[in-house]
């Protein structure tokens, strides 16, 4: 299990993968499931299927469309006054998977 800032690819070790250029694509599908006040709170939860792809590259010059990462999972969201998110991820790749914890959206 890591606690870390997400970066890129959700399912990967932070810092997994470095160059002097990178490229990377998240998608997501946010579904609000519920919401409530709760002691004068405005929360809204959110189910989060997710799909990342990257690459890191040599130089601009080396950027090809072969040897992409790619990783997927689910995730919760709490929108918190619909202004403070916190976000629980948990992605799944070749290599593992791996929890994340993060304040804020993803993008």
């Amino acid at each position: 299990m890591v606690w870390a800032a997400i970066a890129t690819l959700r399912g990967f070790v932070t810092d997994r993968f470095v160059g002097r250029a990178a490229a990377f694509a998240n998608g997501e599908l946010r579904w609000s499931f519920g919401e409530t006040v709760l002691w004068n709170q405005h929360l809204r939860f959110m189910l989060v299927p997710f799909v990342d792809a990257g690459r890191v590259f040599d130089s601009i010059g080396d950027t090809t469309l072969e040897n992409w990462k790619f990783d997927g999972g689910i995730g919760f969201r709490l929108a918190w006054n619909l202004s403070t998110i916190v976000s629980f991820d948990f992605g799944r790749s070749s290599e593992g998977s791996i929890f994340y914890m993060l304040l804020g959206h993803q993008f």
